[in-house]
């Protein structure tokens, strides 16, 4: 049924640019303010890609950034190059020139996206193979994209706030395998996963859904190494988070430190093989705390929290962690069955994964080799998730916003 509407939507608009002239063109500008808005979220408002991105308004630092990558005005306008890469993802087009020649043959599609028409001739200006992977590959490259990523987390956060909307205040981070391409040669065997590949680290809302932090990294990688920098850049971003829920993988002692000390919860798995470590009482970060009189920034009436932090700060990681995993323990033993029930909260951030894959069909499109245009074409794929959440937030939605199983 659903293969079948498809063919009568394809012949519809290749019927449509047969007929398709400059008065269409025109008439079809001046209507983009006045089409009303359909959020794609289920089967009651279906929407075309290429119409929802019409809907989505970029913030000043996401064009200020785009702007900056030229030195003159671009023939082919780097939000459209933007959107386009967008639309090759949500529509799950494997190979660039698919996206050439879709907006090629879909000049009004090419309009909703944002590119131009030629002064001269009046055709819609829609870009080469060359344009577009230039700029995904060249202008933008893995540091641009990562700005992207970081730009459009921003955004969301923003106009979250604005429309009552909390993100980053509770989160979930987890890995998951990312299968390489056949003829990869960088990538390596897991014997844990069964699978060569790489793996994607991703800090995401636990709320929401949206992802807010992203790491690829050697399949083989310990992931542990991801947990501070990952939550470093959401508040070096200016995002308080509150809780994180991960698994025992990321529970060593520098990364509880890291995160009680920053004033974040973790929630995981209390191991069966953990025993009370006397190092994290009370009385013992004290007496820690006490070898550093000599120093100059010791303080005689210091509170706990200055102890913590300063022992930090010496590298004192497991008297910290202990202390903060002690806490955890404590709570686990008043009632574990209560203590379970929220940390498998976390089980949601392996369904995400199996979203994102399964709707993007990130490992189905992969064609690139090596970690770091595998890097590149996860990030915009992750883009993509962004853009779908921060376009219904600007619509005043606040449910559903990652689902992108109806943007066709």
């Amino acid at each position: 049924m659903e293969v079948g509407i498809e063919e009568r939507v394809n012949k519809f608009w290749a019927v449509r640019e047969r007929y398709l002239d400059d008065d269409f063109l025109s008439d079809l500008e001046a209507k983009f303010d006045r089409w009303q808005y359909r959020s794609g979220q289920d089967e009651s408002s279906v929407v075309d890609a290429c119409e929802f991105l019409s809907h989505l308004r970029f913030g000043d630092r996401l064009r200020e950034y785009l702007n900056s990558l030229y030195k003159s005005e671009p023939d082919y306008p780097a939000e459209a190059m933007l959107k386009a890469v967008f639309l090759m993802d949500l529509k799950g087009m494997v190979h660039y020139t698919e996206v050439i020649q879709y907006l090629s043959s879909h000049k009004d599609k090419a309009l909703l996206l944002g590119f131009k028409r030629d002064a001269r001739s009046g055709k819609v200006l829609s870009p080469k193979y060359q344009n577009f992977w230039y700029f995904i590959n060249i202008r933008l490259g893995k540091e641009g994209w990562d700005m992207v990523f970081r730009l459009l987390r921003y955004e969301c956060v923003i106009e979250g706030k604005n429309h009552g909307i909390l993100i980053g205040h509770r989160v979930m981070e987890d890995a998951t395998p990312i299968e390489a391409h056949r003829n990869d040669k960088d990538a390596s065997y897991s014997g844990h996963y069964k699978v060569k590949g790489y793996k994607l680290d991703t800090i995401t809302d636990s709320d929401y859904d949206i992802p807010l932090a992203k790491m690829v990294l050697d399949i083989n990688a310990d992931e542990s190494k991801c947990f501070i920098p990952q939550h470093a850049t959401l508040l070096y971003d200016g995002i308080t988070v509150h809780d994180t829920w991960i698994d025992c993988g990321y529970c060593d002692y520098p990364n509880l430190a890291w995160a009680g000390i920053n004033g974040i919860t973790a929630h995981h798995k209390i191991s069966s093989n953990w025993v009370y470590n006397p190092k994290g009482t009370v009385e013992a970060i004290k007496r820690e705390y006490q070898k550093y009189w000599k120093e100059e920034d010791f303080k005689a009436d210091a509170d706990l929290d200055y102890m913590l932090r300063y022992l930090y700060a010496h590298g004192k990681y497991e008297h910290v962690g202990a202390y903060f995993r002690n806490i955890a323990m404590e709570r686990y033993a008043i009632d574990p069955y209560a203590y379970l029930k929220d940390y498998h909260l976390r089980n949601r951030q392996e369904g995400r994964h199996g979203y994102w894959k399964e709707q993007l069909r990130l490992e189905q499109r992969l064609r690139v080799k090596g970690i770091k245009k595998v890097d590149i074409y996860l990030t915009h794929n992750l883009c993509a998730i962004l853009a779908v959440a921060l376009c219904r937030i600007q619509h005043g939605i606040k449910e559903k916003l990652t689902s992108i199983a109806y943007i066709t």
